[in-house]
């Protein structure tokens, strides 16, 4: 989300100032697809969501109980840390403190659910 505005401070540098400019996983594009969401979901009437109290409330809390397992950062980390023994315990603690948010698991879902649905209807994939 962060990449529109890189690009809009990029672009607003006197054009003798040299720029370069690494974009890492973009997101270019997620903002059209969400005013779409909107529309769609202005549109349908609330009910009540299987979804959310079949699916969705049993992942956040599973995922919220993997998460606060001892020791889950540092050997995740460790997992895919060039040489997992430069791990350290001040390392785990920087991942780990986004997950001390409330509602975090929520959005993790909520992403995930909307990066797979968007790859399913943008014809952008690779693999249809």
């Amino acid at each position: 989300m962060g990449a529109l505005a890189t690009l809009q401070m990029a672009l607003q540098l006197p054009k003798e100032t040299p720029v370069t400019v690494v974009l890492v996983a973009p997101a270019l594009g997620v903002m059209q697809r969400r005013k779409e969401v909107k529309k769609s979901i202005a549109n349908k009437k609330p009910s009540f969501s299987i979804q959310k109290y079949i699916i969705d409330l049993p992942l956040q809390y599973i995922l919220r109980r993997i998460v606060g397992i001892r020791g889950f950062w540092k050997r995740g980390l460790s997992a895919v840390w060039g040489n997992p023994k430069l791990v350290t315990d001040t390392d785990a603690l920087r991942f780990q403190w986004p997950s001390i948010g409330l509602g975090w698991e929520r959005g993790l879902l909520m992403f995930t659910r909307a990066m797979t649905s968007s790859s399913r209807n943008d014809g952008m994939d690779d693999d249809s």
